[in-house]
């Protein structure tokens, strides 16, 4: 798995910044992303996970959970 993208609307980051982390779940494996903020340089109006993701022992019909956690920090001048 690679290239792991959040889009986020830009008119809410002027006075916060935003911080994300992805878990991935694949049965008893759970895999955590590297936590990305807003604070970062922005692509296209997302943001960019640079982890390289492997599964591994996967079946035709696997299923990933993906769950996205976030959190909004007021950003001060």
């Amino acid at each position: 798995m690679g290239g792991l993208v959040v889009y986020v609307k830009t008119v809410y980051i002027v006075d916060n910044v935003f911080y994300f982390v992805i878990m991935i779940r694949h049965g008893a494996h759970v895999i955590f992303t590297q936590m990305v903020s807003t604070n970062e340089a922005m692509i296209r109006g997302s943001l960019d996970f640079p982890n390289l993701i492997s599964l591994s022992d996967v079946t035709q019909d696997f299923v990933v959970n993906l769950e996205i956690y976030g959190m909004v920090v007021k950003q001060f001048s």
